[in-house]
């Protein structure tokens, strides 16, 4: 689904390729912050990685001046999916890292890893743009 999006949304974009990028920064973005376990991180991460880059292709898809009705309402609903299932897998994310830190609330850690990713999709979003 996510090559059939690019490729009919733009020839350039490569979804696997953007997902490993993704993956990548929050990996490096982690490890930075310590407690980094890729036992129970990296699925997390995955799943953080593969929504974002998922909604990011659908914006895409919608913009196009051919999206019928039709097309808008189905891609719009699975972007809304993508995002839940993103929004999930940051908290537990959070969740399991204030496990393993026990010196931060689950709260502290949701804001820090939230605020990684939009970090990281908002740079995504600026050189896409570029």
């Amino acid at each position: 689904m996510l090559s059939e999006m690019a490729n009919s949304s733009n020839r350039n974009m490569d979804p696997e390729a953007d997902i490993q990028q993704v993956i990548c920064k929050l990996v490096l973005a982690l490890k930075r912050l310590e407690g980094y376990d890729p036992v129970l991180d990296l699925p997390l991460i995955e799943e953080v990685a593969r929504s974002a880059v998922f909604v990011k292709l659908g914006e895409s898809f919608l913009n196009r001046p051919n999206c019928s009705p039709e097309t808008y309402s189905s891609i719009s609903d699975g972007m809304a999916k993508q995002a839940s299932r993103m929004r999930q897998a940051m908290k537990e994310l959070a969740a399991t890292r204030a496990e393993r830190m026990r010196y931060q609330s689950a709260t502290a850690q949701a804001a820090q890893v939230k605020e990684i990713v939009d970090k990281i999709i908002h740079q995504e979003n600026e050189h896409d743009s570029a």
